[in-house]
């Protein structure tokens, strides 16, 4: 029987619990390696995630706990390989788009292959040639493998959402994470969902700006801001020497010495 709980699941109840287990689990494991991500040191962030996926093998344990651990695991050394050369390996990224296209054999496996299959299109498609729209969105979402959509999902999902100008989407992300339970990063993910969605909408203010600017504590962050949003609020007349400070003052507080070139910045469910 499906439910829809207070976090927004609709598998059964023994699957969420099962689902939760396993994703505790694997954010202890992955904390240290995300400590590393969040301080600009991605070498050693894809060192400790390689390490986690190496015993890992699918051929001969299919168990939903395994299923759920590899596509994830997968998933993040990929990423972390990008943080660290500054670029997808396509090769890389076309082989786990194929291999995230087969059925897992577990609910669990599927959810977390879902999952990893639309952030993999998110962040990788463009620059390796897979086509990723609104259509294909939806097509995954709406499949029925998909059982819950979180803080941390819109997290990985919005920037997408917000490059590609999909208003409806990017409204309907910010309804879910304001009645959505308190979890992990709760109050900046929606502070940054919520500038995303007033500067698509061009009702952006002053006070939207300095909320998130406020609550900048990684490097990637750092760089996504100044990529994808600094623009658009220099476009909205929004911009200025006040705010440009308050920049400063944040990367000052990171330690960060100078920006990597200008590139195409991720975000990712930790």
């Amino acid at each position: 029987m499906q439910h829809s709980s207070a976090s927004g699941w609709t598998g059964s109840p023994e699957g969420e619990a099962k689902y939760r287990q396993i994703t505790e689990g694997l954010s202890e494991e992955t904390r240290q390696a995300f400590n590393a991500y969040a301080n600009a040191e991605y070498a050693e962030a894809f060192s400790l995630i390689s390490g986690l996926l190496a015993g890992l093998d699918l051929d001969s344990d299919r168990s939903e706990t395994s299923e759920v651990r590899f596509f994830y695991l997968s998933f993040v050394r990929l990423f972390m390989d990008f943080e660290l050369r500054e670029a997808w390996d396509c090769n890389a990224v076309n082989a786990l788009h194929e291999l995230l296209l087969q059925p897992a054999k577990s609910e669990l496996g599927n959810h977390e292959r879902s999952l990893c299959l639309l952030q993999l299109l998110a962040n990788a498609g463009d620059d390796c040639g897979i086509n990723f729209d609104e259509e294909r969105y939806f097509q995954i979402t709406r499949s029925g493998d998909l059982l819950e959509r979180n803080h941390e999902y819109w997290l990985a999902i919005s920037r997408w959402v917000f490059l590609q100008g999909y208003a409806d989407i990017l409204e309907e992300a910010l309804g879910e994470v304001t009645v959505l339970p308190g979890p992990y990063m709760q109050r900046e993910i929606w502070q940054r969902i919520n500038l995303m969605h007033q500067i698509t909408r061009g009702k952006v203010t002053r006070l939207d700006v300095l909320e998130y600017l406020k609550l900048i504590n990684m490097v990637p962050q750092l760089e996504e801001f100044r990529e994808d949003l600094v623009p658009r609020l220099e476009l909205a007349g929004l911009w200025d020497k006040e705010l440009e400070g308050l920049l400063s003052d944040a990367v000052a507080k990171l330690g960060v010495k100078e920006f990597r070139r200008e590139r195409s910045t991720r975000k990712i469910r930790s």
